[in-house]
């Protein structure tokens, strides 16, 4: 296999992660605003079928998470990383602790620095095997270990 072909399986594969990840944080988490394409009527049932116990706040841990991810979205990988660490350290029974390993092995994963991706998604896999995410972590270390392409070859 060519390195070209094999830098796009690479790209293609890291974004449909990124793809799964979105999707299942949507099923996981719904906004609780409408889109623009929404008819208010609509919105308005999403929004009831969305608030929390709270009233439709968010959690401390949901803005912390929130405000890293924004790090990661941003391109500031590195310190994404440790400010998802610390947030993992800090809520280790978080709804959201399993999103940030995720987010981590992603974070080393657009860094090029395939083995320490691997080792954290294991973690989630390990520490969460709950988690919805746990699937697609699975599937990222066997594209990384060269198990599977994104074809499922």
């Amino acid at each position: 296999m060519s390195k070209r072909t094999s830098n796009f399986i690479i790209t293609v594969t890291v974004l449909l992660i990124i793809a799964v990840v979105l999707w299942v944080t949507q099923i996981k988490h719904p906004p609780t605003q409408q889109t623009a394409g929404q008819m208010l009527n609509v919105g308005e049932s999403v929004q009831a079928s969305t608030q929390t116990k709270s009233e439709g706040k968010k959690s401390p841990d949901q803005i912390e998470y929130e405000n890293i991810r924004q790090l990661f979205i941003s391109g500031d990988l590195e310190k994404a990383i440790d400010e998802f660490t610390k947030f993992i350290q800090k809520n280790p029974k978080s709804q959201w602790a399993d999103d940030a390993q995720f987010d981590i092995a992603q974070c080393y994963e657009h860094m090029e620095e395939k083995d320490k991706a691997i080792k954290e998604y294991q973690k989630l896999i390990d520490k969460y095997p709950q988690s919805e995410l746990k699937s697609a972590a699975q599937y990222a270390i066997d594209v990384l270990e060269g198990k599977v392409s994104q074809y499922g070859q």
